[in-house]
């Protein structure tokens, strides 16, 4: 927060100079009203400094930045600050959009929904609250998939400099939209925009562009041209429905090679604000396929606008202004991959981490850095940075754990799958169903690819694994001891003499040391980090026998093909438990949420870092907050 300075009734504003609060709060609103956000939010943050407990400051400062699309969580507290004093009537709609563009999804259609129960339906009109509400459910689904994308480059574009976004050569070039395709509505509002012009285009040909309706009312629309001659062009036609909605759509890109439409609408399914979809002409039938959605990560709750292919067609440019300030957007620059990989994002910070577009070193990559090591282009040194250990131990672990990365992602999309098959069977509008048919498709397609790769790794795993032999707990480190059973739960112990890695075990497995004797304290958790595995397959990874009473355990993950049995390590005791052809794979047995909670953070440093706590009682699996409720009963 800024230090404010106070001089009699006068403070010293954020650009340094000595107003009345009046002043300050005139120039603020007219700041406000201007649209220079970024200007008001700098007087409104002095004023909300100094009166924290004014709910119409929390407010515009809240808005402000909203509007200049910074300090999000900031905003969201502010305007929930002034929603719960009940200032302003359309406070819970900022609120909401704020979530929104925070990707708190949930909590944007909660806030939606409570600006629906107060709001005068002239209100709820105004602000299109179902549009809100449909797009954030949209854009839930949306973040779940990402596609992986290549950054080359980044450049930053101002809004009125559009068409200096493109570095690279396109087959064509962007101009503004010329009066003899402006409608009237264009020249009565002064809106005029860019459009594609493709190199030597041919008669027959079409050229797009976007326009507001003749009534000036409908919003934003896609037209088409044909080139009659050098010259002459045929009258501007409407593209149809399927591709118009009642919101806007903007900036047309025709791929020819491709005969791919490329556009941004608020409509469809988007995600929010702008999004880019695509549209297959097919030229023989004149006739258009169905819209798709460009995966997340190329669309966000942001805008993202002109699409476009470079002339080679290796790599494919697009605007957004996702992390920008006010009036800019960045031109983002990324490879077109032959097979585009996709990711399954697990939580809102790997989605807002994806939705960055941060440059990734290519050496972040174990592989590739093995890769670049045995090409003599990357020292011994250099490679130990990435604890990539060039031996066969090295091999088997790394196509096994790139396995486990395959298997995971191929397992999250086919539960999508499912997921989606019931809103198919559910969903009553036909539209809807076949974007919800050709979403599922394309995700089990590439679920069916993951799962082939996954395979792959795995047979190449089997093939590079050491030949296994019968050991035993002592024999394959003489330093773990099986020290006691208690009530079926084992307890190691381990000798001070040990001069391994460090072997981790839960703080109730600890062993106290008494003039050399080695004497166990009797536990009720059971969990292990050990050097090596202790499964293979003359010990397999048993079924999993629950224990009455209150349990927790880790899960690890959950496959629906069959593992190496030393697929995690040193982790231990493992069990595994099959579920509707699903096999969910566990670590340890843990009496107390505070244990179970210190073991999962050693077991995602330990390189499994979706692990999750799950907890039983009496052999039924129960949710966490009930587990807490039987746990702190009995203290």
């Amino acid at each position: 927060m800024l230090t404010i300075s106070v001089v009699g009734i006068f403070f010293i504003s954020a650009d340094g100079q000595e107003v009345s609060k009046t002043e300050l709060e005139n120039r603020a609103f007219e700041n406000f009203e201007a649209e220079k956000y970024d200007k008001a939010s700098a007087d409104f943050e002095v004023l909300y400094d100094l009166f924290p407990k004014d709910s119409r400051y929390a407010y515009y400062l809240g808005r402000s930045y909203f509007h200049s699309n910074q300090k999000l969580d900031e905003a969201t507290e502010l305007l929930k600050y002034a929603a719960t004093r009940n200032y302003g009537n359309d406070t819970y709609y900022y609120l909401g959009r704020a979530y929104h563009l925070n990707y708190k999804f949930e909590d944007a259609v909660l806030a939606f929904l409570t600006f629906n129960k107060t709001a005068k339906n002239s209100e709820i009109k105004k602000y299109n609250i179902e549009y809100w509400i449909n797009v954030s459910e949209n854009a839930k689904e949306s973040v779940k998939i990402a596609q992986d994308l290549t950054i080359v480059s980044e450049k930053s574009v101002p809004e009125n400099a559009l068409e200096s976004a493109f570095d690279d050569e396109l087959n064509g070039s962007y101009i503004y939209v010329p009066d003899a395709f402006r409608s009237e509505a264009d020249m009565e509002m002064n809106y005029q925009t860019l459009m594609f012009l493709p190199n030597n285009p041919q008669v027959g040909e079409y050229i797009y562009f976007e326009s507001n309706s003749k009534k000036g009312n409908m919003g934003l629309d896609l037209y088409r041209v044909q080139i009659l001659s050098a010259e002459n062009f045929s009258i501007p036609e409407p593209l149809p429905d399927c591709i118009n909605t009642k919101f806007d759509e903007a900036y047309p890109y025709f791929d020819v090679s491709e005969s791919v439409l490329y556009f941004s609408s608020k409509g469809h399914n988007t995600t929010g604000g702008y999004d880019i979809f695509k549209c297959i002409y097919d030229t023989s039938k004149s006739a258009w396929a169905s819209v798709e959605k460009l995966y997340f990560p190329v669309n966000t709750p942001n805008d993202e606008i002109l699409f476009a292919n470079i002339a080679d067609r290796s790599k494919s440019v697009f605007l957004s202004n996702r992390n920008t300030g006010l009036n800019e957007y960045i031109a983002y620059t990324f490879l077109n991959e032959k097979q585009a990989e996709y990711l399954t994002l697990k939580n809102r910070e790997e989605i807002i981490m994806c939705a960055q577009l941060a440059d990734k070193s290519e050496l972040d990559n174990m592989s590739v850095a093995f890769q670049k090591y045995e090409q003599g282009t990357l020292s011994p040194e250099e490679l130990s940075k990435f604890d990539a250990i060039p031996d066969d131990k090295y091999g088997y672990e790394q196509l096994l754990t790139e396995a486990l990365i395959y298997q995971s992602r191929s397992d999250s999309l086919a539960w999508i799958v499912k997921d989606l098959q019931v809103k198919i069977d559910k969903e009553e509008d036909y539209q809807k169903k076949q974007v919800l048919i050709a979403n599922s498709a394309t995700i089990n397609q590439e679920s069916k690819r993951l799962q082939t790769l996954a395979d792959e790794k795995f047979l190449l795993a089997e093939q590079n694994a050491d030949p296994i032999e019968e050991e035993t707990q002592k024999d394959k480190n003489p330093y773990i001891q099986i020290e006691d059973d208690i009530n079926g739960i084992t307890v190691y112990s381990y000798s001070e003499q040990s001069n391994q890695d460090e072997i981790y075990t839960t703080d109730n497995e600890r062993v106290e040391y008494n003039k050399g004797k080695e004497t166990a304290r009797k536990v009720q958790s059971d969990f292990a980090i050990q050097q090596t595995s202790p499964y293979s397959l003359n010990n397999p990874i048993p079924l999993n026998t629950m224990q009455g009473g209150l349990v927790y355990k880790i899960q690890l993950g959950s496959f629906s093909q069959s593992i190496p049995e030393d697929t995690f390590r040193g982790l231990s005791p493992i069990s595994k438990e099959v579920e509707d052809g699903t096999t969910k794979y566990y670590v340890g047995n843990f009496r107390s949420l505070k244990e179970v909670r210190k073991a999962l953070e050693k077991v995602k440093d330990y390189g499994f870092p979706d692990a999750f706590i799950v907890s039983f009682n009496n052999n039924q699996k129960i949710n966490i907050q009930k587990a807490k409720e039987i746990e702190y009963a009995k203290k």
